[in-house]
């Protein structure tokens, strides 16, 4: 709803007629311009948007995006709409001025006065009009001021809640909840201030006393039966996920805390939400939401004893003990906080104990440190203070040569990381190359290369895993030849002698195709057994694991490199 064109009658006519927006056919109140220049009241586009119309209502041209504000679409025309002329809207009024100035002459104190000091009296239920039109803009503190100046001229019940709403608004339920009980004093039977009250006890998060307050109500119009339907809807799902905190089924909890968080904007829904989510192990979660509701209430003693529980979930004891100790300045008598402090630290002491025992070696000390951190967090599977934990005691049994132990330990780091738990999948790679299963490793760390490409730990451990698979799956060359690793090159001669005349390809007859096939195979080993093991250089890159492959890269590599040393001039080249 616009300002009216009656009250613009000092302005040209033609220049009025660029800001008349169509839907409410007034001077566009809070106007915003759509794509093809078109200008509207916010509120009217909006609820012309809001019935999907998706068009503009004067060209009927598609509406991609959000409609800009007139002052940032076009300055000019921003400017030119505030000098137009108008006068008051309030009846009995002389006042004069341009269009920009209506707002400020409307909630100046020293307008509208009468000559007892308050608001004149006729005025309240023009001031209340006013006040609705800056609401249904959205400009709501304007609005508050309006609705106050009317109910200086006139206590009435509607103006209370017309003011409550806005507070609901600004989220304020507590301003909220006033306006609703002085108008229910003034009148009891008013349905909408009932209404008003109902939506302000569960934005405070008082569900039964919305409740009670609704039974009071012996007969329920259509909007008082709809917010009886949704408030019951509220406290069901409230009593299910409490009931569902209660059991462990943290995931249900939160499922239904959310339904509870998105109905009512109190603290105690956003704190219980958290809690669940702390029971899934979402620390981060947790942790911004508690960040919000200290934001509004710094001395909410529950928002830091949640905030400290998911910072020590997270392994980050220092907040976490400075988050908890917040939490009993404000309140010294709370048990549960003081049981979360205690906890805090006997996990701190023992989870910083392991880490020491470790670094000075005492791995054994190490071990029984950190299953005591594990069983005293008894933390969620998720929580990435039991992966750190889970993930210390892997490396400590690593170093005990408890290779299945350390297998399992890393399992449930890497299981309980969002991320994944990247110490713990190098401690599981080591373990499995400690038992021979080099192949699982190698699936592992080309998995984690994927996520951590350019570190260059997981480099170094991919690497090393495709080394001894290739290791591993090389000929055995000494037993081939039937000589010792120590064997001279002159008995590894005369052992190939030996050998090829055992499995020369001639002795399979010719029928037998296969036989030929793996004779020839066989025979082509025993060739490269020669050259590799007769080859000094060879020999020790063998021994040292390259397969034939890495062999003859690192060869060629030497040969290039010789090259270029020659190339340079060294060596007596000319």
């Amino acid at each position: 709803m616009g300002f009216p064109l009656e009250l613009c009658a000092e302005a040209d006519e033609n220049h009025v007629a660029e800001f008349i927006c169509v839907i409410c056919t007034s001077l566009v109140e809070s106007p915003v311009a759509s794509e093809c220049s078109h200008i509207f009241c916010v509120g009217c586009i909006d609820q012309w948007l809001g019935r999907q119309e998706h068009r503009c209502p004067t060209c009927a041209a598609p509406i991609h995006r959000a409609l800009q504000p007139l002052q940032q679409a076009s300055p000019l025309a921003w400017r030119v709409l505030g000098r137009v002329r108008v006068r008051c809207p309030l009846a009995g009024c002389a006042w004069r001025g341009e269009y920009s100035e209506v707002g400020s002459h409307l909630t100046s104190s020293e307008s509208h006065v009468g000559s007892s000091g308050g608001a004149a009296p006729g005025t309240a239920a023009g001031l209340r009009e006013q006040a609705e039109l800056k609401e249904e803009a959205r400009h709501f503190k304007e609005a508050i001021t309006l609705y106050s100046k009317s109910l200086a001229a006139e206590h009435a019940p509607l103006t209370l809640v017309g003011r409550g709403r806005v507070w609901l608004q600004l989220g304020q339920p507590q301003q909220a909840h006033a306006d609703a009980s002085a108008a229910l004093a003034l009148d009891g039977g008013c349905a909408p201030a009932t209404s008003l009250l109902v939506r302000a006890l569960v934005q405070l998060g008082r569900l039964d006393d919305a409740v009670r307050a609704l039974d009071a109500v012996p007969v329920k119009d259509e909007a008082l039966a709809r917010i009886e339907e949704s408030v019951d809807a509220l406290v069901a799902a409230d009593r299910a996920a409490r009931d569902a905190y209660e059991r462990g089924d943290f995931e249900s909890a939160r499922r239904l805390f959310s339904v509870v968080a998105e109905g009512s904007s109190c603290h105690s829904a956003q704190l219980w939400l958290a809690r669940a989510e702390l029971g899934m192990g979402q620390c981060d979660q947790a942790i911004r939401r508690t960040r919000d509701v200290l934001r509004d209430d710094p001395t909410n003693c529950a928002a830091f004893a949640v905030r400290g529980n998911a910072y020590l979930l997270r392994g980050e004891f220092d907040q976490a003990w400075k988050n908890l100790q917040q939490a009993l300045r404000l309140d010294p008598d709370d048990a549960p906080t003081q049981h979360a402090a205690k906890k805090a630290r006997k996990v701190q002491k023992a989870a910083e104990g392991a880490k020491a025992a470790a670094f000075e070696r005492r791995f054994d000390e190490a071990v029984q440190l950190a299953s005591l951190a594990i069983e005293t967090a008894d933390a969620p599977v998720r929580a990435p203070l039991r992966a750190m934990l889970y993930a210390e005691r892997a490396a400590a049994r690593l170093r005990l040569k408890d290779f299945k132990s350390c297998l399992e330990d890393a399992a449930q780091a890497i299981y309980g990381s969002d991320n994944e738990c990247k110490s713990a999948a190098l401690t599981r790679a080591s373990a499995l190359h400690a038992l021979g299963r080099h192949e699982e490793a190698l699936a592992d760390m080309s998995a984690l290369l994927r996520l951590y490409e350019n570190d260059p730990q997981i480099k170094h451990a991919y690497h090393r895993a495709n080394f001894e698979v290739r290791k591993m799956r090389r000929p055995d060359l000494y037993g081939l030849l039937r000589v010792p690793s120590v064997a001279s090159a002159v008995e590894i001669k005369t052992a190939y002698r030996q050998r090829a005349l055992e499995l020369h390809p001639d002795k399979v007859p010719p029928s037998d195709l296969d036989g030929k096939k793996q004779a020839e195979a066989r025979f082509k080993e025993l060739g490269e057994a020669l050259e590799i093991l007769t080859d000094e250089f060879k020999r020790k890159l063998w021994d040292e694991g390259y397969d034939r492959e890495a062999i003859d890269e690192r060869v060629q590599a030497a040969q290039r490199a010789a090259r270029e040393h020659t190339r340079d001039g060294c060596c007596g080249a000319h």
